[in-house]
């Protein structure tokens, strides 16, 4: 079973949830919408497209991003 972990806004307000499923972490934003993956073997986050963002787990930045990395 994957574990999930609920990102909040300061005032307690669910805005995402990453799941981590093993050697992919996935993060969906509030709706459930896949917004990015970030592949722990090969140390790269990709958005939701496949595109490379970066090396690192770079999932918390893709939540402020909405479209605008394409």
């Amino acid at each position: 079973m994957a574990e999930r972990v609920v990102l909040r806004d300061r005032w307690g307000k669910a805005i995402g949830q990453i799941e981590d499923k093993g050697v992919v972490m996935v993060l969906r934003d509030r709706w459930g919408k896949e917004l990015g993956r970030y592949d722990k073997k090969k140390d790269i986050t990709m958005n939701r497209w496949g595109k490379i963002i970066g090396r690192g787990n770079l999932l918390p930045v893709l939540l402020g991003t909405g479209d605008n990395l394409q």
